[in-house]
Protein backbone atom coordinates (compact mmCIF):
# COMPACT_ATOMS: atom_id res chain seq x y z
CA UNK A 1 0.00 0.00 0.00
CA UNK A 2 1.70 3.44 -1.35
CA UNK A 3 1.60 6.18 1.64
CA UNK A 4 -0.34 9.53 0.41
CA UNK A 5 1.83 12.27 0.16
CA UNK A 6 0.00 15.88 0.46
CA UNK A 7 1.03 19.44 -1.06
CA UNK A 8 -0.70 22.55 -0.24
CA UNK A 9 -3.42 23.54 -2.08
CA UNK A 10 -3.38 26.21 -5.27
CA UNK A 11 -6.65 27.60 -3.86
CA UNK A 12 -5.48 28.68 -0.77
CA UNK A 13 -4.86 32.42 -0.17
CA UNK A 14 -2.99 33.70 2.80
CA UNK A 15 -3.11 37.11 4.83
CA UNK A 16 0.39 37.05 6.80
CA UNK A 17 -0.76 39.48 10.17
CA UNK A 18 2.13 39.93 12.96
CA UNK A 19 0.12 37.94 15.43
CA UNK A 20 -1.59 35.13 12.98
CA UNK A 21 -2.17 34.07 9.63
CA UNK A 22 -5.39 33.38 7.60
CA UNK A 23 -6.06 31.07 5.02
CA UNK A 24 -9.02 30.82 2.72
CA UNK A 25 -9.49 28.26 0.68
CA UNK A 26 -12.02 28.90 -2.27
CA UNK A 27 -12.42 25.50 -3.26
CA UNK A 28 -13.60 24.12 -0.19
CA UNK A 29 -15.10 27.58 1.65
CA UNK A 30 -13.21 27.20 4.15
CA UNK A 31 -11.33 29.98 6.29
CA UNK A 32 -8.89 29.47 9.19
CA UNK A 33 -6.54 31.60 11.48
CA UNK A 34 -3.21 30.12 12.55
CA UNK A 35 -0.90 30.78 14.56
CA UNK A 36 3.04 31.19 13.87
CA UNK A 37 3.50 27.61 15.22
CA UNK A 38 0.63 26.69 13.89
CA UNK A 39 1.33 27.76 10.24
CA UNK A 40 5.07 26.55 10.33
CA UNK A 41 3.06 23.28 10.11
CA UNK A 42 1.03 24.18 7.57
CA UNK A 43 4.46 25.07 5.45
CA UNK A 44 6.16 22.00 6.21
CA UNK A 45 3.25 19.53 4.88
CA UNK A 46 4.21 16.65 7.01
CA UNK A 47 1.54 13.99 7.27
CA UNK A 48 2.76 13.09 11.15
CA UNK A 49 1.86 16.86 12.38
CA UNK A 50 -0.83 16.87 14.48
CA UNK A 51 -2.91 19.30 12.81
CA UNK A 52 -2.73 17.35 9.42
CA UNK A 53 -6.25 15.57 9.54
CA UNK A 54 -7.43 19.55 9.77
CA UNK A 55 -5.76 20.48 7.24
CA UNK A 56 -6.50 17.99 4.83
CA UNK A 57 -10.46 18.01 6.33
CA UNK A 58 -9.82 22.17 5.51
CA UNK A 59 -8.76 21.82 2.14
CA UNK A 60 -5.59 23.14 2.89
CA UNK A 61 -3.74 20.33 2.01
CA UNK A 62 -4.34 17.79 -0.91
CA UNK A 63 -2.98 14.61 -2.59
CA UNK A 64 0.23 14.86 -4.70
CA UNK A 65 -0.56 14.27 -8.17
Amino acid sequence: MQKIKYKCSQFNYIQEKEKYVLIYNTLYNSFVRLNQEEYDEYKTVDEKSKLASEFIANGLWIEKD
